[in-house]
């Protein structure tokens, strides 16, 4: 019993220091080149641990490192550095295609 509780606070602790997450519309992001600049400028971001674009999408998916924030000005900023536009910045508990399991590990999924 005692190490079920631990388990579950393990669980909950490691929840609630997990990065931000947030979720950008790129307006003109059209080619894997558009993209690779968006994440370059992206991950000059201090704090940024992961960033993901979805060309069919226009979307660019950002995680931080734990305890990080990334204030939507420097996104925009960032995404205005590579030549393009922010149509919105979400703040979101889970990016899309990408979890953590329980033991640490991240992993994409189509």
């Amino acid at each position: 019993m005692k190490l079920a509780a631990a388990a579950l606070l393990l669980l909950i602790s490691s929840a609630a220091m997990a990065g931000e997450q947030y979720l950008v519309k790129v307006k003109g992001m059209s080619c894997p080149f558009c993209a690779c600049g968006v994440e370059k400028q992206i991950m000059k971001l201090e704090g940024v641990a992961f960033v993901r674009t979805d060309l069919d999408k226009g979307a660019v998916a950002i995680e931080m490192k734990d305890g990080k924030v990334l204030p939507e000005a420097l996104i925009r900023k960032a995404v205005t550095d590579a030549g393009f536009s922010v149509h919105t910045v979400e703040r979101v508990t889970h990016l899309p295609g990408h979890h953590k399991h329980t033991d640490g590990q991240e992993n994409e999924h189509p």
